[in-house]
Formats: structure tokens, C-alpha cells, sequence
């Protein structure tokens, strides 16, 4: 995927400025809906992280859940 060049400037200067308490669906928010996480490697059902987010600290009630954003869609039934 190509991005903008901004946008793993974005993410380094948000994960290195530290993450509230309160902020984490924030946080969540800016990585999807500025696809600070592109490229990802997506496995079914799983994604894996970028390195960016690894040792960021998001861990026990600081962990942001992408769960709801990388379910793997149903495909309907064709008749």
C-alpha cells in the first residue's frame, strides 16, 4: 500500500509524547481512520502490527482492542 509520507511521523510523535489514560479508542480512531497502519500484513483472522507498535507500552489497561475493527467479514450466501 503506498502512504503518506506524514504518517509514520504521526504515529512516532504520538506513541513517543505517551497515550492517556482516557485516550485509547482515540488512539484507535487516528491509527484506522488515518491508515497510520498501512501497510499491514493481515492474516485471517488476525493482523499483524507494524514494528511501530511493538514496546509501545499498550499493555494491560493502556491496550488498545482492534479486535472490532479487523473481524473478518461473512460472505452471504449465493443462492
Amino acid at each position: 500500500y503506498a502512504v503518506d509520507r506524514s504518517q509514520p511521523v504521526m504515529l512516532d510523535k504520538a506513541l513517543q509524547s505517551g497515550i492517556p489514560d482516557s485516550a485509547p479508542e482515540a488512539v484507535e480512531r487516528m491509527l484506522i481512520e488515518d491508515a497510520v497502519l498501512m501497510p499491514l500484513i493481515r492474516i485471517q483472522p488476525y493482523a499483524m502490527l507494524p514494528e511501530q507498535l511493538r514496546g509501545t507500552g499498550l499493555i494491560g489497561t493502556d491496550r488498545i482492542d482492534f479486535s472490532r475493527s479487523w473481524q473478518p467479514q461473512e460472505t452471504p450466501e449465493t443462492p
